[in-house]
């Protein structure tokens, strides 16, 4: 397990993290140049942000009856949210 000591932008807030030695090298072998751990975890979160493409094939294997339930709560919140 690693701690690392996040710090973002110019902020002295640090929070510390604890995570696996697995996660801390896939982490590090992500990481670009002098980029900090901070910047990574934030650019990855925005990448993965607004991307419809990501949800491409993710309901292939949901029943009939679960879209139509899935379809119709959207509906009622989209309904509500325009209200």
């Amino acid at each position: 397990m690693f701690k690392c000591k996040c710090k973002h932008g110019a902020s002295l807030m640090v929070k510390t993290i604890t995570i696996t030695d697995e996660a801390y090298e896939a982490l590090k072998r992500m990481k670009s140049g002098d980029e900090s751990f901070s910047s990574l975890i934030l650019r990855l979160i925005k990448s993965k942000k607004g991307k419809l493409s990501s949800l491409a094939g993710k309901w292939s294997k949901i029943s009939d009856n679960e879209l139509e339930k899935v379809l119709r709560e959207l509906h009622e919140v989209w309904s509500k949210w325009h209200a």
